[in-house]
């Protein structure tokens, strides 16, 4: 079964470190994923990806943080489905920068 992931709700706040939160859920074909990322228009060596992405939280549908990323890997991903979500919204920001 192909693994489809659909975003839901996206709220964007202001950081007062410049970057911006954006809580983000995504529902899949394992339930709903939920996603708080820190984002900043400049990369960091200490970001993922493209260096944008310096903070991540994923909850995954069972309410446990299932991946956590604080300008390092705090917490490995929990299962298969928490390492598609997190490659997911690093790429989502990711492309967000090409455009």
């Amino acid at each position: 079964m192909e693994n489809t992931m659909n975003i839901t709700y996206h709220r964007r706040t202001r950081a007062l470190s410049g970057g911006l939160w954006h809580d983000i859920k995504v529902n899949t074909t394992n339930g709903e994923f939920h996603a708080f990322a820190l984002v900043f228009e400049e990369g960091s060596k200490y970001g993922i990806g493209n260096g944008r992405v310096s903070k991540l939280s994923i909850v995954g549908p069972d309410g446990l943080n299932c991946y956590e990323y604080d300008r390092a890997p705090l917490t490995p991903p929990q299962s298969k489905m928490a390492g598609l979500m997190a490659d997911y919204i690093v790429e989502l920001f990711d492309i967000h920068n090409a455009q």
